[in-house]
């Protein structure tokens, strides 16, 4: 029997969406590691290579669903203007604690990008969109189509040719997110 004080994913894949289970997702991270930050999929050191050669230089990035992950710092330390958000309050105050000046962290709904339209030249998903393909719903599918609209609203039109502007997604690309 799995102990669930213990257990971090949640029990049912729709969970992913709720703010309830970020709020305590987030609340049992801090719990448990001495780490500042829990990182999906890869590191920055991992992902640095594409973000080098894919964000063009002093770009305007937003980075959807940031939760407390180090990413965004690390962004904004390249000399990119970075604005972060998620819809878990308790995470975004811990991140504006702790990044001083380089990231603006927002509140926001994903689903909802009230932001500055073609205000960005990259969009930087890590594991945001996963979090939204949990089935093949109708609700889901909705959410998704939102989801993308929102960002074809915020990106900038790509006029660059050699470092185009773009949505960048770092995924597990599993099957229930490739359907």
């Amino acid at each position: 029997m799995v102990d669930k004080s213990v257990q971090m994913l949640p029990e049912h894949s729709k969970q992913f969406t709720e703010q309830q289970y970020w709020s305590e997702f987030f609340t049992e991270s801090a719990k448990r590691s001495h780490e500042p930050s829990f990182e999906w999929y890869a590191s920055f050191k991992d992902l640095k290579p594409y973000l080098q050669k894919y964000i063009p230089d002093a770009s305007k990035v937003l980075v959807p669903g940031c939760g407390d992950s180090l990413l965004s710092e690390h962004v904004g330390i390249m000399g990119h203007h970075v604005i972060s958000f998620d819809f878990e309050p308790g995470v975004i105050q811990k991140m504006k604690e702790r990044a001083g000046s380089k990231v603006d962290y927002q509140v926001g709904d994903m689903l909802k990008m009230d932001f500055e339209k073609h205000g960005f030249e990259v969009v930087l998903d890590k594991g945001s969109f996963d979090a939204l393909c949990v089935d093949n719903e109708v609700e889901t599918q909705k959410n998704v189509s939102a989801y993308c609209d929102g960002i074809k609203k915020v990106m900038k039109p790509d006029i660059n040719t050699e470092r185009p502007n773009g949505f960048l997604l770092v995924s597990l690309l599993q099957d229930f997110v490739c359907e």
